[in-house]
């Protein structure tokens, strides 16, 4: 590795990270956790002395020839006239201001940066070089592709890992769940067997993937002719799935771990076996299996169950039917894989007096110790406060409003006045969720940002002539959307995903930045008159993701139609029960999308008719 990736002024940090990836990839691929484990060690020590930096960027270091860090020349450049601003590479945003926020966010940078960079290199995804304007870490498309669930792995070995970072990096490299898991390693395959049979390498094969190897066509077999296949017997050693005919061995492990295949070869006349060999296959575990389902602990500090599921039902619109919602919130494998907790939390109600349905899902921080608790408050207080609407009258007042809007959709006067009428409602319903996470951080001696969440909220009112109305207001990522609108929309996107400038960077109910000004409130809400829909989702980002790889995506009906086609067989098969349609929608939630491995929470709101019409086309 080249040693001149110190610091220097003259670079751009960009130049800098794929210049790096370039001359060390290789290196840092085969031994993650002897090059990364000092550096996270240092980054940990900086951040508990409650600094900032930039030492995860590849051009604030130097690299020795050997590959290791030089951590020291960091320390002793840090802070001096000519070291490199951290602004240059984390300008800070989203008009933070307090001391103690700015260095949060900073310090969350470095966090992400970090993660950037070892998911790069532990992935195995080759360095893409250009040789004109290279663009921002963030806008690399290699940045673009790791999962923002890797962040809380990170973020969980900086503030809660061993002394010795490199048990947690292995854990790390076992959970990323990666197409080819880089641990454990293949286990090197010895020239002879204990017996003395002449070995012969099999390539490795992975547990619940096919596997086909023509054994005459292999290297080792060369004199053997392919006539010579029909004669070749295996009398014992295949693992389960396997099996052997004619020469060639196919099947679908169903065992993962080392194998001794005794091979009988005919004779060169095709009269009595040749010779036997000994023939050494590895199959490795699937990256599934190398998950863990560990407990969490029920007598923790706001402990929570590992699932949930919830129902209603309501009257639908016009007269026609009945409105079922069901919603299901389960732990990411990220979570269960050491033991941790779900901090992902949904909520749902039905109003009689004034007809509202209000709805909500959120997602609290990976890296945050107790977004658990900021997710299911942030849930509770907001239905809270719409149920106190109901004793006042302000719920019906309310309804009364979307009535006339709908019967004027043109009247932008009247328009402005309901949705300021939802924007007050719901930004009072948001601080006073904020106020209820800093009153619970004093009583615990904790900092807000423990509590860290982000908030989807859907409004949903039937209407008299069969249309509905819905509001939405989203604090963070995640979505809402609508699908099965008649006429030539056929969907539509209710929320708007806050994103950072880094991938999987997003704003949470707990930031002042969040409902800084009435124009940012404003910005999060959106209303819609719809003529009549299939389902309206609310998920949070354990299911977006890996559902929707852009923004493109996420506002494309087409996915989401794809999307109800996935759930709606499943709800069709649990007998009209909506108890049973919720925990289907929970089962279905273990699916497994390789780097996606959050929390996974959904609330459906279904029409009379979506249950009873065939599902969209899947593409």
């Amino acid at each position: 590795m080249s040693a001149d990736l110190a610091f220097s002024k003259n670079r751009r940090p960009g130049q800098l990270l794929l210049r790096f990836l370039d001359s060390g990839h290789a290196l840092f691929a085969a031994e993650p956790g002897r090059l990364l484990g000092p550096l996270i060690r240092f980054l940990r020590e900086f951040h508990q002395s409650g600094q900032a930096h930039g030492a995860v960027m590849p051009g604030r270091l130097l690299v020795l020839p050997g590959g290791d860090w030089d951590l020291e020349f960091f320390k002793n450049r840090a802070g001096s006239p000519d070291a490199l601003e951290l602004e240059v590479y984390y300008p800070d945003g989203g008009g933070a201001t307090a001391p103690d926020l700015a260095l949060e966010i900073r310090q969350r940078r470095d966090i992400r940066a970090l993660a950037a960079v070892v998911h790069l290199i532990i992935t195995d995804h080759p360095p893409a070089r250009r040789t004109r304007r290279v663009r921002k870490l963030a806008d690399h498309p290699l940045a673009q592709a790791w999962p923002a669930a890797f962040i809380g792995l990170v973020d969980r070995v900086l503030d809660a890992g061993p002394d010795d970072p490199l048990t947690a990096l292995t854990d790390w490299m076992q959970a990323l769940g990666v197409e080819e898991p880089p641990m454990p390693p293949a286990v090197a395959v010895p020239p002879a067997s204990d017996d003395g049979l002449p070995s012969v390498p099999l390539p490795n094969g992975m547990m619940g993937r096919p596997y086909a190897v023509e054994l005459p066509a292999l290297e080792e077999f060369a004199g053997g002719a392919a006539e010579g296949a029909a004669g070749m017997k295996i009398t014992g050693g295949l693992p389960e799935g396997l099996h052997f005919d004619d020469g060639l061995l196919t099947g679908t492990p169903r065992q993962a771990g080392e194998f001794e295949i005794v091979l009988h070869l005919p004779s060169a006349g095709g009269g009595s076996p040749a010779g036997r060999r000994m023939l050494q296959l590895m199959v490795n575990p699937s990256p599934q299996s190398l998950w863990k389902n560990l407990p969490s602990d029920p007598g923790a500090l706001f402990a929570r169950p590992d699932t949930d599921t919830r129902f209603l039902t309501g009257p639908g619109s016009g007269g026609e039917g009945r409105l079922t919602v069901i919603g299901a919130s389960r732990r990411g494998r990220s979570h269960a894989h050491v033991g941790g907790f779900r901090d992902d939390d949904l909520g749902m109600a039905w109003h009689p007096g004034s007809g509202w349905y209000v709805l909500t899902v959120a997602d609290g921080a990976g890296s945050a110790r107790f977004s658990r608790e900021g997710a299911r408050t942030a849930c509770a207080v907001v239905q809270a406060y719409f149920s106190e609407l109901e004793k006042d009258g302000a719920g019906e007042s309310l309804a009364k409003r979307t009535e006339a809007h709908a019967q004027c959709p043109d009247d932008a006067s009247a328009a402005q006045v309901l949705k300021s009428e939802l924007c007050r409602h719901f930004e009072a319903a948001a601080l006073l969720a904020r106020r209820s996470l800093e009153a619970t951080a004093q009583k615990n001696r904790a900092e807000l940002r423990d509590f860290h969440t982000t908030l989807i909220t859907v409004l949903l009112h039937p209407l008299a002539d069969g249309q509905w109305f819905a509001a939405a207001f989203s604090i963070g990522d995640g979505a809402a959307a609508v699908i099965g609108l008649p006429g030539a929309v056929s969907g539509l996107l209710l929320t708007r995903a806050d994103s950072g400038e880094f991938a999987g960077q997003t704003v949470f109910l707990t930031l002042d930045q969040s409902l800084a000004t009435p124009e940012a409130v404003a910005a999060r809400v959106r209303m819609a008159v719809l003529p009549g829909f299939k389902a309206l989702f609310l998920v949070t980002d354990g299911v977006s993701d890996p559902w929707f790889p852009s923004d493109t995506a996420l506002a494309d009906p087409a996915g989401w139609s794809r999307l109800w086609g996935e759930i709606q067989p499943l709800l069709l098969n649990a007998h009209d029960s909506p108890q049973a349609q919720a925990e289907a929608l929970l089962h279905w939630m273990e699916f497994h999308s390789p780097g996606h491995h959050d929390d996974r929470t959904m609330v459906l709101a279904m029409s009379p008719l979506s249950l009873s019409s065939p599902a969209p086309p899947r593409a």
